[in-house]
């Protein structure tokens, strides 16, 4: 499908003229219909009558750098520009060993900034009326548009090099004479629309962003630059939520887990110590565990005692008036329970244990009347 433009000539007041360009026509569009045009581009044509043409050679050739420094650098050329001024222009190719960047264009005069305001946010392009034509290099070409007509004189890289407008009435041919040129080219915008539509299309798809003083492109770049932060920050803001998220959920899976195992090991030790209170069960049944253990190697530890002289003492010592029940032994002595006939009988069986040599002393730690006799507890430490 073919492309469609609005074309809004301005002249060298500011006044506007628009028109309708499609690939075979060029129509002229009524006060009435100005605000129709819903499909196609908006492109707004700068009289280059009102410019200044420059030229000026810089040490770099980066875009940003050049847009910034190059009101100063013109101003060195033109008195009357300063940084309010609008610049049209492109950086010439460097021949074989230069190292300079020349840079030539145009420079409009500030009372066209309201002109590119008023045309609005649709606004796709606005150039000087000399970029819609090919001129060939070191040509001599006589522009007429819909609203001026000027006569531009180039150099052989095609940069621009004189202008002389018409409406201001100068000889023209005298003074293309005096520059040495015979031949003029004359380019009528109006009589060549299929021409004038393949331009602009091309002007599009150019690498010369900077021939646009509408700043189009630079706006959109910095849109999408503005667009790309904030989808890199809505992208962190969601990793850095999402992270958290996942924390916040291993915790508490986490802890579901461990008040799970607490309530377990509740009901474990509830089950394995019944009637005792629980209050860290992990610890309690550490501790018992530790505690069993500790009986556990106790009782399955024989101490090192006299057993055989011991054993060959007790029956000897009994002698039937007293019986040995129950004997606990240790390292540090032994705990004798018994049943003796009488006193008598139990202080005979003291006495000869005291005197077996195996004891320092034998103690009656208690002794009472039981059924069948005395009922003795005996405790006696050994001889070293």
């Amino acid at each position: 499908m073919s492309q469609n433009f609005r074309l809004i000539f301005a002249d060298e007041s500011g006044q506007q003229s628009a028109f309708d360009l499609s690939s075979a026509t060029l129509q002229p569009v009524a006060a009435s219909d100005i605000n129709s045009f819903t499909a196609g581009e908006t492109v707004l044509v700068l009289p280059a009558a009102a410019a200044l043409p420059f030229m000026v050679e810089l040490p770099f050739s980066d875009p940003v750098k050049i847009s910034r420094v190059l009101p100063q650098f013109v101003a060195d050329i033109y008195v009357d520009v300063g940084s309010d001024w609008l610049f049209s222009w492109r950086a010439l190719p460097a021949a074989s060993g230069e190292t300079a960047c020349r840079v030539a264009g145009l420079a409009f005069p500030p009372q066209f900034a309201p002109v590119i305001a008023a045309a609005g946010s649709g606004l796709r392009l606005a150039i000087p009326d000399l970029c819609l034509t090919a001129a060939a290099p070191g040509s001599c070409v006589r522009l007429k548009t819909p609203v001026s007509e000027i006569t531009a004189v180039f150099y052989e890289d095609c940069a621009v090099k004189r202008l002389f407008s018409s409406a201001a009435g100068l000889p023209v041919e005298t003074l293309l004479a005096a520059e040495g040129i015979e031949s003029l080219v004359v380019a009528d915008l109006v009589s060549d629309p299929p021409a004038l539509h393949g331009r602009l299309v091309s002007l599009l798809a150019s690498e010369d962003e900077n021939l646009d003083v509408s700043g189009f492109r630079q706006l959109r770049r910095q849109g999408l630059r503005r667009l790309a932060m904030m989808a890199g920050s809505a992208i962190l803001l969601l990793l850095f939520f999402f992270w958290h998220f996942f924390i916040w959920l291993e915790c508490r899976i986490t802890e579901g887990a461990a008040q799970r195992t607490r309530n377990h090991m509740r009901q474990a030790f509830s089950a394995a110590f019944p009637g005792v209170p629980v209050v860290e069960p992990l610890t309690q049944v550490s501790r018992s565990i530790s505690e069993l253990e500790k009986r556990l190697k106790e009782a399955a530890t024989l101490p090192r005692l006299p057993w055989i002289k011991l054993l060959q003492v007790l029956p000897v010592s009994g002698g039937g008036e007293a019986g040995v029940i129950r004997l606990n032994a240790r390292d540090t002595g032994v705990r004798l329970n018994g049943l003796a006939r009488n006193y008598a009988a139990l202080e005979t069986f003291r006495g000869r244990l005291d005197a077996s040599g195996l004891f320092t002393k034998v103690n009656t730690v208690e002794s009472r009347q039981a059924e069948g006799g005395i009922s003795f507890v005996l405790e006696a430490a050994w001889k070293n």
